[in-house]
């Protein structure tokens, strides 16, 4: 292994964010001051003691190696690389604690960086990271990587041979074979958004924070929705649930225009208060925090040859704010909306676009705010799609919206409020049964 025994290029220290706490017969180690690990096994007080003396010693026996696996493994502890025996350091290993073993099979001739993994800043330094590996090297330069495994071939006991076993060891580099056959299927940028957003990702909480961030937005005011018209009301109760799942399916066009005021009326529906609860207001749908921080906006041409119009919809109000979009940008909503449903479809009469503002969300979930936001875009887009059935009016959720189309066409940041889903209104359906 790289490090076990220690070389004189490397060395161990507790990983950062983590707390020990040593008394006889007893350790704790206390990740974030969140997760705590209680050892109680002799190798593992052992090594924790002399980390903490400074003597941790040349020779080791196989339960102290053992220890030192188990601990890098669960991300306890880090191995820091050294440009020269007690110099400076320049790379580090650790683990973000999802106990991925290390790898000791010995080092393939022809190895190469795995080919999922991605260089980013990190600070002063790097980071090279992989999702299909719970281990990340940092490095204080990225030219460290530049030649490595010529380098490492012709230095055994240099630098450049331990960052090449290290990189294996942590599944960082692959050899000939080692393609991830279950992976094949994803796309690569998939794979790091799930690997980014998984609970213990790098030790960064993944919950509600515990205070807000100096760069947060003000916190917005959590007001309740326009309450739901009486005839809305009747009509809804006047169905079954069961009937509205029976017809609810996805509708392609073209089909009888609904008026702008039908179209209001479906979202009024979703996003109407429903019922009360202590801290804030509620809706149909779950909502991340109860932030509300999902927008609705409409665009429509809802006769024929009419010019498409972009609105925003005001939940506090239950009205369709226009909005002032340039020239022809709405009606390219709906131009690839039907590219998308297929063009022998007919254009969709309206599109319902759903955006996130990811400040707000960010600010109180960090590093999950997006998955949130596509899981409560998700829940809305259910709930809108069986409202719209309940109204009489056949909807298709579609899979490749236009963000940055979007962005132009509102005004709207789009890293501040992405555009993420879409769902096309084909019109009225003509069969109620």
């Amino acid at each position: 292994m790289f490090c076990i025994p220690p070389h004189p290029l490397t060395r161990l220290r507790l990983a950062d964010g983590v707390a020990c706490h040593l008394e006889p017969g007893r350790a704790e180690l206390v990740v974030g001051a969140q997760n705590a690990f209680v050892f109680t096994d002799t190798p593992v007080l052992g090594l924790l003691a002399a980390l903490r003396a400074g003597t941790l010693p040349a020779a080791q026996g196989e339960d102290w190696a053992a220890a030192e696996c188990l601990l890098i493994e669960a991300g306890l502890l880090s191995v820091e690389f050294l440009a020269s025996p007690g110099g400076a350091v320049v790379a580090c290993l650790h683990s973000s604690g999802h106990a991925l073993a290390l790898r000791v099979a010995t080092l393939a001739t022809d190895w190469r960086i795995h080919r999922h993994a991605v260089l980013q800043p990190d600070g002063a330094g790097w980071r090279l990271s992989s999702p299909l590996s719970s281990y990340q090297l940092h490095l204080a330069d990225a030219g460290m990587l530049d030649g490595l495994r010529e380098r490492s071939a012709g230095s055994a006991g240099g630098l450049a041979s331990l960052l090449a076993r290290a990189l294996w060891a942590g599944a960082l580099a692959e050899g000939p074979g080692d393609g991830e056959i279950a992976a094949l299927a994803w796309s690569h940028d998939d794979l790091h958004f799930h690997s980014a957003s998984r609970r213990h990702a790098d030790h960064r909480p993944r919950g509600k924070r515990a205070t807000r961030p100096d760069w947060a937005p003000p916190v917005p005011a959590v007001s309740a929705s326009a309450p739901l018209q009486e005839h809305l009301r009747q009509r809804l109760q006047s169905l079954s649930f069961e009937s509205v799942l029976a017809r609810r399916r996805s509708v392609r066009g073209p089909l009888p225009p609904p008026t702008l005021d039908e179209l209001r009326d479906l979202l009024r529906v979703v996003q109407a208060e429903r019922g009360e609860r202590p801290t804030a207001p509620c809706r149909a749908y779950p909502m991340a925090g109860g932030l509300q921080a999902l927008d609705f906006h409409l665009v429509a041409a809802v006769s024929p040859g009419a010019v498409a119009t972009l609105h925003g919809y005001d939940a506090a109000t239950g009205l369709l704010r226009p909005v002032d979009a340039p020239a022809g940008s709405a009606q390219r909503l709906l131009d690839e909306a039907a590219q998308t449903w297929g063009e022998t479809q007919g254009t969709p009469c309206a599109l319902v676009v759903v955006t996130a503002r990811m400040p707000e969300l960010a600010a109180r979930y960090e590093a999950t705010a997006y998955r949130l936001a596509l899981l409560e875009a998700g829940c809305a887009s259910l709930l809108l799609t069986q409202v719209a059935t309940a109204l009489g009016l056949g909807t298709c959720v579609l899979g490749n919206g236009d963000s940055t189309l979007f962005a132009w066409a509102s005004g709207l940041p789009e890293w501040q409020s992405p555009a993420i889903a879409e769902i096309a209104i084909a019109g009225r359906l003509t069969d109620q049964r």
